[in-house]
């Protein structure tokens, strides 16, 4: 009884006639294409055709359903988070089940309308329990319903297959988000959270491989199911195992680790917000420029294109300044905690600033070569998880090998990074206020954009792929330019070392 009164309170809201609405448009534009071709191309047709076609629109569950369906997730969730809830459940396992158990309604309710709502616009369709001709024959739009009906199951296993696994998609979600309140219970931590699912959902429907395990859509449909994986269930079976094994130990990880992994985020968040914008600017397909990507390899030379003497594209520009000025950036923080603190000892210890400079620059060293190896691996990564080849050659720039671009990439990379902190380490060594020090990045922004129209005279941005050309002796050349710039700027460290002319503050 309790059950059916939720059911029916849920039922009468604005939110299922909207979603009626929607559901009956886009069903009944696709009914009436699917019926035209047919009529057409003169194939016969039954329910199942157009029934099963509204079941898996794909676009309306990605741009429509999902991003409604993580509103009202979100909703639910800070509603159910109750001290007095919280009390009579005794643990959070039990309350992620009881926001599993809140939003059971909203998806029984969906399912059983969206059926509806197929079912009406197939009243006047003849029905059989086998697949038409229609669905035999492969066209423009029964693409899907050929694809499926090749799995030689019927149309009734497969609406059964389909509606079990779309609710546990849902389902899933839903306790997803539950999970992540529960470890980091603030209102902006879970509107961070969704925005970036929702980015993942989007992005990975569009440019992961059809086929990709990364890509969530690919667990939501029957036909997503089947093409990702064989058998279709081992999909499932994994995730639950994962949520089934999260839920008996999330008691234990909140009490162990809530105050230290919110103590972590708060005190890496400026590192945190640089990595979710290095990969999001490397699986955005915005970035690709129009260009056909076929190797890894032409992944990585578009996203670190950078500054070019042909002139630039804004988009690829500024990624490149989150890219190597962001780290910058963050080395600088760095930099300023470590001159205004521990740095008066540790050159008590080295007795001379020279040794102590030495010191410090191999360990700048070794970070700058662990972040460009770092991006490296993400980069190729990325460009595997989207089914790219790894064929060693760069597609989109016929000239360049695959040398070339490892040598730029990684020596010249190396030297205009160092460039970059010598650059940082002047100023800051010279500069008292911290107000000023955002300065810096915008001098390095300008030295770069000037680099570009003096024939890359100036060490910046010179580690942009845009200025590679088929002859190596000009990346020799930028190499050259690159340790006379780091050579100029040791002999002014050297000498305001002699003037110690350090800011003591």
């Amino acid at each position: 009884m309790n059950v059916m009164k939720k059911l029916s309170d849920e039922l009468f809201t604005w939110k299922w006639i909207i979603f009626i609405i929607v559901v009956f448009g886009l069903g009944w534009i696709t009914r009436d294409n699917m019926i035209q071709e047919a009529l057409a191309n003169q194939l016969s047709m039954n329910k199942w055709d157009v029934f099963l076609s509204i079941l898996m629109q794909s676009r309306f569950i990605v741009y429509f359903l999902i991003p409604f369906w993580i509103l009202f997730n979100v909703l639910v969730i800070i509603r159910s988070w109750d001290t007095s809830i919280l009390i009579r459940l005794k643990n959070y396992k039990n309350w992620i089940l009881y926001v599993a158990a809140q939003v059971l309604p909203m998806v029984i309710i969906l399912h059983v309308l969206w059926i509806i709502v197929a079912i009406i616009l197939t009243l006047d369709l003849p029905y059989s329990s086998e697949w038409s001709n229609y669905s035999n024959t492969e066209i423009a739009y029964n693409s899907l319903i050929h694809y499926i009906q090749e799995t030689a199951y019927s149309p009734w296993t497969v609406m059964s297959i389909h509606v079990v696994f779309f609710f546990l998609a849902l389902l899933f979600i839903s306790m997803l988000f539950a999970l992540f309140f529960v470890l980091i219970p603030k209102l902006l931590a879970i509107a961070i959270f969704a925005f970036i699912f929702l980015c993942y959902f989007i992005v990975s429907y569009r440019v992961f491989p059809l086929d990709s395990i990364f890509t969530y859509f690919n667990y939501m449909t029957f036909y997503s199911v089947y093409q990702t994986f064989q058998p279709y269930w081992i999909g499932w079976v994994c995730l639950l195992l994962i949520l089934i094994i999260t839920l008996r130990f999330i008691d234990s990880i909140k009490k162990l680790s809530s105050k230290a992994f919110l103590g972590v985020l708060n005190r890496r968040k400026s590192e945190l917000i640089y990595v979710l914008l290095c990969l999001i600017g490397f699986v955005s397909p915005l970035l690709d420029m129009g260009a056909s990507l076929t190797t890894v390899w032409d992944l990585w030379y578009l996203r670190l294109l950078g500054f070019s003497g042909d002139g630039f594209n804004m988009l690829i520009l500024i990624f490149y300044f989150i890219i190597y000025l962001g780290f910058i950036y963050l080395v600088q923080l760095y930099l300023n905690d470590y001159l205004t603190g521990r740095f008066y000892y540790t050159v008590i210890r080295y007795k001379s600033l020279n040794k102590w400079f030495i010191a410090f620059m191999k360990r700048i060293s070794i970070l700058i070569i662990v972040f460009l190896s770092g991006l490296f691996v993400l980069a190729i990564s990325i460009g595997m998880i989207q089914g790219l080849s790894l064929e060693p050659r760069v597609s989109i720039e016929k000239g360049i090998s695959l040398l070339q671009l490892l040598f730029h990439f990684f020596i010249n990379g190396f030297l205009q990074m160092i460039n970059y902190i010598l650059t940082v380490f002047i100023l800051i060594w010279l500069i008292k206020d911290h107000g000023y020090h955002m300065i810096t990045m915008m001098v390095l922004i300008i030295a770069g954009w000037g680099s570009s129209f003096v024939q890359q005279m100036i060490p910046a941005g010179l580690n942009s792929f845009g200025y590679m050309t088929n002859v190596f002796s000009d990346m020799l050349f930028i190499s050259f330019v690159l340790v006379v710039g780091i050579i100029v700027q040791i002999c002014i460290i050297k000498f305001l070392f002699y003037k110690r002319g350090i800011a003591f503050y």
